[in-house]
């Protein structure tokens, strides 16, 4: 998703799941950069099992190469087992080369998200720049 009321959209969607159902983990782009270490590659179950993982905020930081290939595997790993992704980003497909180390990792993580994928391209000023409190007025 691409667009300013991703936050709004992402509430709607996790909420279509029943609850006795919900097997899905969200987190934001900076926490998966942050949290990235050599030990995520035995951790790599708490991204590729979920049936639903919503990665928020794609293009806060950008990666190294080992990062990047680690996602990848995330990504198409899931794209295997037929299991859900939801990404919101502000980034167009074309910059995630920038992102994502390369273009040859960005196209291949691009190419496994979008097969079978529905794409919603959101326009429109900020929530967030319109809920902030207006000054008081005398």
């Amino acid at each position: 998703m691409v667009g300013e009321p991703q936050p709004h959209l992402l509430k709607c969607v996790e909420s279509l799941r029943p609850r006795a159902q919900q097997n899905r983990r969200h987190f934001t782009w900076g926490t998966f950069c942050i949290t990235v270490d050599h030990s995520l590659i035995r951790k790599l179950k708490i991204y590729t099992e979920p049936a639903l993982l919503v990665v928020d905020e794609l293009g806060y930081l950008s990666l190294d190469q080992q990062t990047s290939n680690l996602f990848y595997q995330v990504i198409s790993t899931r794209h295997s087992h037929k299991r859900s992704s939801l990404i919101t980003t502000n980034t167009a497909f074309s910059d995630w080369g920038n992102i994502l180390y390369n273009t040859t990792i960005a196209t291949a993580i691009a190419d496994r998200l979008v097969e079978n994928s529905e794409l919603f391209l959101l326009a429109g000023e900020s929530l967030r720049k319109g809920n902030k409190s207006q000054p008081p007025t005398e």
